[in-house]
This record gives C-alpha cells, sequence and structure tokens, in this order.
C-alpha cells in the first residue's frame, strides 16, 4: 500500500516521462515512415542547399503568422482579462506539483536558459565554428540570438508586465513578458538543432538532434511557469519570438551559404 501511495504522490512525473518517451518514438516512427522528402531530395525535385521559391515563402509566411499570433495576444494581457485568468488558473494547477525536490530539480534546469550559461554556448559554438571552417554560420547565428534578446528587452519595456506571486526564495527584478529565459533558449539551442539537421547526415540523426533540442527547450521554458517566475503566456511569447529569429537566422544563413559556395 506505500508503495502504491508512493507512486501515485509521483504520479505527475511518471507520466510527464512515459509521454516523453512515447512521444519521441511516436516522432521518430512517423519521420522513419516518411520518406516523401528524401525522394524528392534524391530525384532534384527539392534541395538543402537551395533556399528558393517554395522553401522561402514558407518560411515567410511562417514569420508573419507568428507576428500575429505574438501581436494577437498583447491585449489578453491586462488585468482581469481572459488570458489572464488562464495564466492564473495554469499556475495554481502547478502548485501541488511544486514539491521541494521539484523545485530544487527546476531551479537547476532552468540555469541551462540562463544569460551566462548561452553566452558561454554561443561563444564556444562560434569559435568551433571557426576552427572547422564553418564560418558562414556564425554570422546568422548572431543574428537570431542578439535579434531575440533585443525583442525580448524591448518587449518587456513597452509591456513592464508583472510576475507572478513568487516561490520562497525565488525573485526576480525584470518584467516578466515575453520570457527571456523562453526566448533565447528557443534562439540559441533551436538554431544549432538547424545547424545539426543541416549538417549531420542521415534522418535518424538529424531527428535526434532535432527532437532532443525542442524536448530541452520545452523543459527549459516549463522550469520558468513551474518556478512561478513567468506565466504560460510569458513563455509562450518567448517561445514565438526566438522562433521568429531561427526562421530569420536560417534564411540569413542559407543566403550567406549559397552566397560562399557560387564564390570563385
Amino acid at each position: 500500500m506505500q508503495l502504491l501511495n508512493t507512486i501515485l504522490h509521483k504520479a505527475p512525473w511518471l507520466i510527464a516521462a512515459a509521454l516523453l518517451i512515447a512521444l519521441r518514438w511516436t516522432a521518430r516512427a512517423a519521420v522513419e515512415r516518411t520518406g516523401r522528402l528524401r525522394n524528392r531530395i534524391r530525384t532534384g525535385k527539392a534541395s538543402t542547399e537551395d533556399f528558393s521559391g517554395l522553401t522561402l515563402t514558407l518560411i515567410a509566411i511562417a514569420f508573419l503568422f507568428g507576428l500575429f499570433l505574438a501581436g494577437d495576444l498583447l491585449p489578453g494581457l491586462r488585468e482581469g482579462s481572459g488570458l489572464q485568468a488562464f495564466d492564473d488558473m495554469v499556475n495554481r494547477r502547478i502548485d501541488p506539483l511544486r514539491t521541494k525536490r521539484a523545485v530544487l530539480f527546476f531551479t537547476g534546469l532552468t540555469t541551462l536558459g540562463g544569460t551566462w550559461t548561452l553566452s558561454f554556448l554561443v561563444l564556444t559554438a562560434s569559435g568551433f565554428l571557426w576552427m572547422l571552417k564553418k564560418r558562414e554560420h556564425i554570422l546568422p547565428l548572431w543574428l537570431t540570438v542578439l535579434g531575440t534578446l533585443s525583442t525580448t528587452f524591448l518587449g518587456k519595456g513597452i509591456i513592464d508586465r508583472a510576475r507572478p506571486e513568487f516561490l520562497a526564495g525565488i525573485t526576480v527584478d525584470s518584467p516578466s513578458f515575453p520570457s527571456g529565459h523562453a526566448a533565447v533558449a528557443m534562439a540559441v539551442y533551436g538554431f544549432f538543432a538547424y545547424l545539426a539537421a543541416r549538417e549531420l547526415s542521415g534522418p535518424r540523426a538529424r531527428f535526434e538532434a532535432v527532437y532532443w533540442s525542442m524536448t530541452l527547450i520545452f523543459l527549459i521554458g516549463f522550469s520558468r511557469i513551474f518556478l512561478s517566475v513567468h506565466y504560460f503566456s510569458d513563455v509562450l511569447v518567448g517561445w514565438i519570438v526566438g522562433f521568429l529569429w531561427i526562421l530569420a537566422g536560417a534564411a540569413a544563413d542559407q543566403w550567406i551559404s549559397r552566397g560562399t559556395a557560387q564564390t570563385p
């Protein structure tokens, strides 16, 4: 009986772990069973080196849709709005899960989206790209990161949204909207995933790189909500901001790479 009570007490985490594993295998199976893109690449109908036409159009549409989605959320941030009520509800639902061990775990995890950690990773990645003679990727990487940072700081200054009620011992001074951790984690780890998908050979290796990068991005964003330093909508818009700058960075990367390849 005691064992059953222990399992039930930890059920949310066990369920989350099981869903994460199931999602990984489902997504991997879907990728392996879908061979249309590979067939198009082999027959010359699509190329990872050709960024014009349909691909660039889809990225432009995704960028504009992201801007619209982020802008559409802004009116709901005022007190008493439906979005604010939803954010408060999410915070209350998570509250029973905030055990001491869980808070300690997510306090450590959230540092992976912190300024110092991500700055170190970007500088290190830039150094490796320089040494590996992949220098054309460095400027798009910095464009993605600095664009995300500037947009995030601008949003915080303009919206100036108050943070949710903090947990004991956890305080943050800057405004809440959007989440800088979520935005920059998306920008950095997402751009790394893009580079991995571009450089790695084989769909399985690409899938693993993208899947685990996205998992880390999700967990960092969730850690901000779990630690009650951000609302759900802060994190959601942070992800959107980071993703939009990944699209901009990827477009710049392809443009620079194509120009480099054409240079005699």
